[in-house]
């Protein structure tokens, strides 16, 4: 390679990076504001529940009911209904929209990106570590922006308003139903503790099952051929055993406390412990209508509790996947060993036929002998 290319090609490699959610930033925004208006309308109908007890409750004793405001809450809980349906069916396919244009978007700055870097990038990783990179990072992603934000944004502002209610009806109910979203907090902290390293090792152990996977393929010819199995085939057993290894330990380690957690956020536990509650509290000569809030809305502080948890997984996959996307920008250091890669030319014919991704790009159908001679 000429000097005058290699330094074309550190130009190339030292392009500035386009933000990464500039193709679908206003669908995000309409995303969050759809989901907030949905949260927000959803506990709209269980609100409207207790004061439509509190309108109707003077008819047990032969009073006067206030026709006019049962109606208003009425015709309130029926627009809040399907507007929260509404901004859920619009917020999903908002979502889904934003993902597939922010999928083909990636894919073509990925290809773009890989385009412009030398063979010797190839030759340094297998072809599974790349078809992940363009593949299957990207597919992770779909969970991030067609779900994730939206149980983010539900997980916040539906504990938030249901307790800044109960705080205002009935403040005892509140601080039992915010006992068990405390007791969740802590658990899943201690869960999730190391759990950084363990994600590490998942990523690292899912590339080497897919290298090995693509290379145990592409000796499937030989298997048939000769009938026996090669060194592709032990090493894709090999790594098979230890991704399934690993993923059990990490689940053995996990399993008490996560079961734990889905005992505490169960909603018959949570049922019986603020029925409990409000029983005392009636004898202790609350009024029974004020027990009614915290029974209803607290059934319903958990639930998003536990998306949010799983969302904060993707959260974190989405980070490191983004930072070891191909279509980052590379450090100076890289792009320095990049251009003097490419300036001494020591990949030969034969290691280039050795990656898979380098064969689609360098044509490793020519025998060496011929690549030689083209050279």
């Amino acid at each position: 390679m000429s000097r005058d290319g290699a330094m074309s090609h550190g130009e190339a490699l030292a392009e500035p990076r386009e933000d990464f959610f500039a193709p679908v930033r206003g669908s995000l925004a309409t995303i969050i504001a759809l989901s907030v208006v949905g949260a927000v309308s959803g506990i709209v109908p269980f609100i409207a529940i207790v004061e439509l007890a509190r309108a109707l409750l003077p008819a047990l004793s032969g009073g006067e009911v206030d026709a006019g405001r049962v109606q208003v809450i009425v015709i309130v809980a029926v627009v809040a209904l399907f507007v929260s349906f509404g901004a859920a069916f619009a917020s999903g396919m908002v979502a889904h929209l934003a993902d597939a244009e922010l999928q083909l978007s990636l894919r073509r700055r990925i290809i773009r990106h890989l385009q412009r870097l030398p063979l010797g990038w190839f030759d340094a990783r297998s072809s599974g570590t790349v078809r992940k990179m363009v593949e299957n990072d990207v597919i992770a992603l779909h969970q991030l922006v067609a779900h994730a934000i939206q149980d983010v944004v539900t997980a916040v502002a539906v504990p938030v308003i249901s307790l800044a209610y109960l705080f205002v009806v009935q403040w005892q109910l509140a601080l039992a139903a915010l006992v068990p979203l405390l007791v969740t907090v802590v658990l899943y902290a201690v869960m999730m503790r190391g759990g950084g390293e363990k994600f590490e090792q998942y990523d690292r152990a899912t590339a080497r099952l897919s290298g090995a996977t693509v290379e145990f393929v592409h000796g499937i010819t030989v298997v048939k051929r000769f009938g026996q199995l090669g060194r592709s085939h032990r090493r894709y057993r090999d790594e098979m055993t230890g991704y399934v290894h690993f993923i059990g330990q990490w689940t053995r380690d996990t399993a008490v406390t996560f079961t734990i957690i889905e005992i505490v956020t169960s909603p018959v536990v949570v049922l019986v412990a603020l029925l409990a509650l409000g029983s005392w509290l009636v004898t202790a000569g609350a009024a029974p209508i004020d027990v009614l809030p915290g029974v209803l809305l607290g059934l319903g502080l958990t639930g998003p509790l536990m998306k949010l948890g799983s969302s904060a997984q993707f959260l974190r996959t989405r980070r490191r996947r983004r930072s070891r996307s191909p279509a980052s920008s590379p450090s100076r250091r890289s792009r320095r060993r990049h251009r003097r890669g490419g300036r001494t030319g020591t990949t030969s014919g034969s290691s280039r036929c050795r990656s898979a991704t380098t064969a689609r790009i360098w044509s490793c159908t020519r025998s060496p002998r011929r690549a030689g001679r083209a050279r």
